[in-house]
Formats: C-alpha cells, structure tokens, sequence
C-alpha cells in the first residue's frame, strides 16, 4: 500500500526499533507500524505530542471497521451498483469487520440480505456485522440478512433509553413487554437459521455514558437474559487496540470509517448531519480520500487538543 504504515516490525526481517528516551521526540519511516512506536515509546511517559509526531509522519493503514449506511431518514438509499464497487474496494484493502448500519429514523434496506451476502462471497470479507434500532428492522430483511451469512446483530437501545423518561408506568410496561417479545422473535429466526457451521451473535448495545434509569435498567437486565449486553463507555484511564489513550481524544478518525447512503466519507461515526464530510467515494478512491488532507486535517485537530471542531465539542459518543 503506497504511503500506508506497512507490516509489523519483524515481518520483513527488521530489527526491532530501539527505545526513544524522555524529552527525544519519536520518528518513523513513512512505512512505519504503530507496534514499532508502542516499542519506541517503552519506559517513557508518551505525550500527545508523540501520537502526534506517529501519525503526521506516517499514513494510518486502511481501517480495521468501516460501517455503511445503506439508507438514510429521507428514504434514499445507497445504489447497488455503487455498493458492489465499494465493497470490492474494501474486500481488497483488507477490512476484518463491514459494519451495515440501519439508523433509527431510516426506512429499512430493502436488499439487505443482498448486501450481506455480496460482501462475503464475492468480497471475502471476513466479518459483516449489521447495526441498528430493533424496530426499524424488519423481520423479513433481517430473516434474509441471517440467511446470507450475517456475522453479529448488534441492537442499539439508544432511541429507546432516550424514549423512556417520557411515558407514563403503563406505556413503560407495554413498551418493556414489546422490546422483549420483538428480541425473542430475533432469537427465534436465528436459531432457525443455525446450520450449526455458522451461527449469528445477537448483541443489546448501550452507550454507557448517558444518564440511566432504575427502571430502564431492569428492562435492559432482563433483555441481557437473552443475550449479550455490549455497553459503549471510556473509562478513566482506557487504552484503544494500539494502545492509545481514549480519554479526552477521538481515535476513530484513524480506526473506523463511516460511509453515509450518498456515498459520502465522514470523519466521524456519530454524525447524521454530513458537517464532518470529508470525501465524495463516488468520485475518488477510499483511500485517496482515507490519506487525503481533509481526513489528515480532522487527525491533527484531534491529536492537537485544545479547540475542538463543532461537532466533536458535542458528541453523541459521549467524549467528555
């Protein structure tokens, strides 16, 4: 990959990079790994000054997840044609996890299972995961979706937490009772699609950051009965795959990308507006516009600290 970070150090008989002692800054080879600044930085305090000096001196390999959105809440959804190309694209990059997304307030993909199973067998893409609210899925695409191979389910309850605090006890009851039987129903049709080879994981996902109530809690328990509870939340302290701090700074502009159903990078996941755009996909490469100087701009500001952009001083990811 032409100006990418490479392989791991080794991998190409290297030697393994010596320690940088305090106060030195860290260089890389424009071919570099982050596994050799993780080496590098051993036995020293690292600084955002070092992340910053790793990635304005070395592209970031493609990413690792990519979520699309293959409908939007005006109703248009993404072209086949122009999916097909991409996910191409995005098989030959190497992408271990394509992300499916149905957001909350879009109407459903209605060639879903389509999608699912072009990125599998004809893409090999190792893991294809879909993501969204449980009832703006529906039954019929989602049977299809199993059908074709999908890898994890991932149900996020966020519209229905912020949803909460406004019903009375009887709608709470109704909705608590209506959630679990819509989960059930998702189990049943997964089940019925085990081949025993393969077999879906079904996750509740929950950002872990929001205000929480006692009695949406106890709902979100007893769904847990069921399956698992993915909880979104950057503790104190918490370091991502490279090993970088999480806190107070936004690492998915150099980990994940996000394609909106127009076709659109955006540097961030979180943004349904389109402010944090970065590139057309329709006129230019994935990575062209993942190494290009509007995405680099957005990873400098983030590494810099101090004014953060718009949309990034309100997250909905929660980053303090």
């Amino acid at each position: 990959m032409p100006g990418g970070l490479g392989s791991p150090a080794g991998a190409r008989g290297e030697s393994s990079p010596q320690p940088v002692p305090a106060g030195q800054p860290i260089a890389l080879a424009a071919d570099a790994h982050p596994g050799q600044f993780a080496s590098m930085s051993r036995g020293r305090a690292v600084t955002t000054s070092d992340y910053l000096s790793l990635f304005l001196q070395a592209l970031p390999p493609p990413p690792s997840s990519v979520r699309l959105a293959l409908s939007d809440a005006s109703g248009a959804q993404m072209s086949r044609s122009f999916y097909r190309c991409l996910t191409r694209e995005l098989g030959g990059l190497g992408i271990d996890d394509l992300v499916l997304s149905q957001p909350a307030a879009a109407p459903p993909c209605d060639w879903l299972g389509e999608a699912v199973a072009f990125a599998k067998a004809a893409c090999r893409v190792p893991h294809v995961s879909l993501r969204g609210d449980l009832f703006a899925l529906s039954e019929e695409a989602l049977v299809r979706a199993l059908a074709a191979g999908l890898d994890c389910l991932m149900i996020e309850l966020n519209s229905d937490e912020s949803n909460w605090p406004g019903l009375t006890e009887p709608e709470r009851l109704a909705y608590a009772a209506s959630l679990e039987n819509r989960l059930r129903r998702v189990l049943l049709r997964r089940d019925e699609n085990d081949t025993h080879l393969h077999k879906c994981v079904v996750k509740l996902v929950r950002m872990g950051r929001q205000p929480t109530d006692e009695a949406f809690d106890a709902v979100v328990e007893k769904l847990g009965e069921m399956c698992e509870v993915f909880v979104i939340e950057r503790p104190e302290g918490a370091v991502n795959s490279l090993g970088m701090p999480t806190t107070n700074l936004c690492w998915g502009p150099f980990t994940e990308a996000f394609i909106d159903a127009s076709g659109h990078l955006l540097a961030c996941r979180h943004d349904v507006t389109g402010r944090s755009f970065v590139a057309d996909l329709k006129a230019i490469e994935f990575m062209q516009a993942w190494h290009g100087q509007p995405f680099q701009d957005t990873r400098r500001a983030q590494l810099a600290g101090g004014e953060r952009a718009c949309l990034c001083a309100h997250c909905p990811g929660q980053l303090p």
